[in-house]
């Protein structure tokens, strides 16, 4: 008597709560899962970085401000091992000691702002003034340094210099900053700054040149754009602030790094029953309920940590430091900087706090009174380290280098 063997396709399901530490298990068991195809040495590293990718896209993207959530992983047992490489996102590989051979000055490109505004006749005037200087120095320093210590890959945050280095000496180049995300991704921002927006994608586009991978780092997760090859991690935020643990104490700090702004900054004055301490315009006095400061780093981070808000302008760095320490925010910022009115409409747009176009002491009267609301939103924010992004550069660097 003859028995029918029927012979079943294998597939797997794995369901965890969406905590990073989990991205190193799910990478565990999807690579067993495979072993029966006999995947090569390379597969195994291919597989290992798309599951990664995908582990922590759906942690970022799909629970991005939420501490509770499943994440599932499912492999239906494809033998077509290449498919798995054209997944995009995020990368996870252990940590390794990179040595500094030195630090060299280059020249950079300035933005002049007149009654926080951009002036773009002054800032052009500027950069004719400085390229010149900037070109050679850049030279100097960039070029014959990349000649004699024969880089295997270039990591730029921004600047130009790079890019021309990237292509003169064919080195691999790599992007990490966040005003890519202008170019890299589907971003919403206010319509009236349609004309801003395509200015400052203009002037992006020409700064870094088709760099092998664009690393992100962003508060806010729009999606990457199709043939865009481009990866989102929350923002780098500095270890003394990664210390700092926040209380609310009865002051509101004030953050301006134009001195143009101190004119608005006065209209605070109007608000006599709150307290600003104000850091940007390098003096130490008291003027009636506000409060000005020289910065000093370690009083600086405590005056933020005890905040229980903060003014700014659209500066990223700031306010994704502010959103670490979840202090309601009012931003300000600079007319004509995209840049910046893009980070104050997400603040707004996630409930983080509130963006304006003008400093007023009515509106700051008004935003102070729903601190409650915006701390609401704020506590639900899932805090991050740098780890993540870190391993991202160490993988590129790595897989960038083998071009060479």
């Amino acid at each position: 008597m003859m028995k029918e063997v029927i012979k079943m396709e294998n597939m797997m399901c794995l369901e965890f709560v969406n905590n990073s530490e989990n991205e190193s298990f799910a990478r565990m068991v999807a690579t067993a899962f495979v072993t029966h195809l006999n995947p090569t040495l390379e597969e195994i590293v291919e597989i290992k970085t798309a599951i990664s990718e995908a582990v922590t896209n759906a942690i970022i993207h799909g629970y991005a401000n939420q501490h509770k959530g499943i994440v599932k992983l499912k492999d239906d047992g494809s033998k077509d091992k290449s498919a798995i490489k054209d997944t995009r996102g995020a990368f996870m590989l252990p940590e390794k000691v990179v040595s500094v051979v030195g630090v060299y000055e280059i020249g950079g490109f300035n933005t002049v702002y007149i009654n926080n505004k951009v002036n773009d006749l002054q800032t052009f005037a500027d950069a004719l003034r400085r390229n010149p200087t900037n070109i050679k120095v850049g030279y100097e320093n960039l070029y014959k340094k990349a000649r004699q210590l024969r880089p295997d890959v270039i990591v730029t945050d921004f600047e130009i210099y790079a890019t021309m280095l990237s292509k003169i000496r064919d080195i691999p180049l790599i992007s990490l900053d966040n005003i890519h995300m202008i170019t890299q991704t589907r971003i919403d921002y206010p319509k009236n700054h349609f004309a801003e927006m395509l200015k400052a994608k203009g002037v992006i586009k020409t700064y870094v040149v088709n760099p092998k991978i664009h690393i992100l780092t962003s508060f806010f997760y729009p999606r990457v754009r199709p043939g865009k090859h481009a990866v989102i991690y929350p923002p780098v935020i500095r270890e003394d602030i990664l210390k700092l643990t926040p209380t609310q104490g009865d002051h509101i700090i004030v953050y301006q790094t134009s001195r143009e702004s101190e004119k608005l900054v006065q209209r605070l004055k109007a608000l006599k029953d709150e307290k600003f301490i104000v850091y940007g315009f390098n003096k130490d006095e008291t003027d009636g309920n506000l409060c000005y400061k020289p910065f000093n780093e370690d009083e600086f981070y405590d005056d933020l940590a005890s905040s229980k808000a903060v003014i700014c302008n659209g500066g990223f760095t700031f306010i994704t430091e502010a959103i670490h320490l979840k202090k309601p925010i009012y931003s300000v910022p600079a007319i004509g900087n995209f840049e910046q009115t893009l980070n104050g409409f997400y603040v707004q747009k996630l409930g983080y706090g509130e963006y304006h176009e003008i400093m007023s002491a009515e509106r700051v009267a008004d935003f102070l009174k729903r601190l409650a609301k915006y701390q609401e939103k704020l506590d639900k924010v899932k805090k991050t380290n740098n780890d993540g992004i870190i391993r991202e550069l160490i993988y590129r660097i790595e897989k960038y280098s083998k071009l060479k």
